[in-house]
């Protein structure tokens, strides 16, 4: 699996604004699958759209679809998003419940956001690196899926995690993902250009650093 990964971040107004696109290279079935959230935090539901190479066009992902994974991976909408869909609330975690080593360490605060369509997501957030490093989600009770970042970047691009780590608790199964470059800037307005300009515009700039 081969991924490209851009993320504007920004005020908009006295907003926070963040636009992220990820796009597959490979498998090959899936090559020219583009994933865009733009979020601004405080507003309840993200615009999350899913283009495939057998759609028409783009599809909105909405409901209780945000909760699920991306085609062919564990890793979900919502892990990829900048920051836990309000109401999200402080919250602390009995013994059981801390399964990432970031729950053991100081400086980490917990956040849960009850939503509709019987989800409950559960984020860690390291208050040195200010960004979220493991996300829980579960349904009705039950935990279906973990995320967790297992190596952080460096403070230069953000802590932008260098391995991730999803987990389905119920069977066991894990995924370890780990990003192969270092992270280069790209104007922010590149990520309103089509698959074939974006890919070619960020594989130019990889390769020429």
């Amino acid at each position: 699996m081969t991924y490209l990964f851009a993320r504007s971040t920004g005020p908009v107004g006295t907003d926070r604004h963040s636009r992220t696109v990820l796009l597959v290279i490979a498998p090959a079935n899936l090559a020219r699958t583009r994933i865009t959230i733009s979020e601004t935090y405080g507003q309840l539901v993200p615009e999350v759209t899913l283009f495939l190479p057998t759609m028409r066009a783009p599809k909105r992902i909405i409901g209780s679809y945000l909760f699920e994974c991306l085609p062919l991976t564990d890793v979900g909408y919502v892990d990829l998003m900048a920051s836990l869909h309000p109401p999200a609330q402080e919250i602390r975690l009995d013994l059981p419940q801390q399964w990432s080593s970031w729950h053991r360490k100081s400086g980490v605060s917990m956040r849960k956001s009850v939503t509709a369509h019987g989800f409950e997501v559960v984020e860690a957030v390291s208050e040195e690196h200010g960004v979220p490093v493991a996300r829980s989600i579960a349904r009705d009770g039950c935990e279906t899926r973990r995320w967790e970042a297992s190596d952080l970047g460096d403070a230069g691009h953000g802590y932008l995690p260098a391995s991730i780590r999803v987990t389905r608790p119920q069977t066991g199964h894990w995924t370890v993902f780990d990003r192969s470059t270092e992270p280069r800037p790209i104007p922010a307005e590149w990520l309103d250009s089509d698959f074939e300009t974006l890919s070619k515009a960020i594989l130019d700039v990889l390769e020429g650093c």
